[in-house]
């Protein structure tokens, strides 16, 4: 593992940290029930895997393998992050 995948790591788990606290603000402005905060903890760690999975692929040449891990990941992580916002507005 070379220093600049170290430095990646490292700044992906800074990002879902940062996600995590993103939704706890957003849990006081709105109330979560169990629903929203399930829906945002998919919603975080779908689009985590979703950046990692395409820089794991890139870094092995596995082009179509990234553009996929994001369609499918990213486009899931989407979907979870409206539904959380949908939850937590009618609550």
């Amino acid at each position: 593992m070379s220093f600049l995948d170290v430095i990646f790591f490292t700044g992906m788990g800074a990002l879902m940290m940062l996600g995590f606290q993103y939704a706890g603000k957003f849990s006081k402005v709105y109330p979560f029930d169990w629903r929203a905060w399930t829906s945002a903890t998919l919603s975080i760690v779908l689009l985590w895997l979703s950046i990692t999975w395409a820089y794991a692929s890139f870094a092995e040449h596995e082009i179509q393998a990234a553009w996929v891990g994001l369609l499918v990941f990213a486009g899931l992580g989407i979907v979870f992050a409206f539904l959380t916002k949908r939850l937590a507005q009618q609550g």
